[in-house]
């Protein structure tokens, strides 16, 4: 038959949880902190910033990256972004970021958006993936400005 645990050890086990669950709360308490302030450096970033998963699908991007490529973020989430890249551009940067799956590394360069009633905007984009502990990517965080090319552009 097992013994009871006595008063005194019931309440210290009382104590015991009760600091648990404080350090718990604290912990929530300082990420939330953290996420809320990495959502105001990403809003207030003059980039557009974006996020995918492994295949492609943007899980987040902010109002810079809206505002560059004219899309709303209903039609950019998933692989919707895919669907503004240039028709001569779509072919070669989806092989890329298959490429860039397949290396494990991240992508820098060019590339056109068609933005909504046909103007073209060249952007710049660097990404760099996020790598799961067994060392396959999991996400890629990306960064994306207008390009000088756009300067090219108007003089063609």
């Amino acid at each position: 038959m097992e013994a009871k645990p006595t008063y005194e050890e019931l309440k210290q086990r009382v104590r015991e949880l009760e600091e648990e669950t404080n350090r718990r709360k604290l912990y929530e308490m300082e990420m939330m902190d953290r996420e809320e302030r990495f959502r105001y450096l990403i809003e207030a970033s003059p980039l557009g910033v974006f996020q995918t998963d492994k295949d492609g699908n943007v899980l987040y991007l902010n109002n810079k990256w809206l505002a560059i490529t004219g899309m709303s973020l209903q039609n950019a989430l998933g692989f919707g972004w895919a669907q503004a890249l240039h028709p001569e551009d779509q072919p070669r940067i989806l092989e890329e970021w298959a490429r860039c799956l397949e290396e494990k590394r991240g992508y820098d360069g060019e590339f056109r958006f068609v933005r909504p009633f046909g103007e073209i905007r060249w952007v710049r984009t660097r990404t760099s993936p996020v790598f799961s502990p067994d060392g396959d990517i999991i996400s890629m965080w990306a960064s994306m400005r207008t390009s000088p090319s756009a300067s090219r552009q108007r003089r063609l």
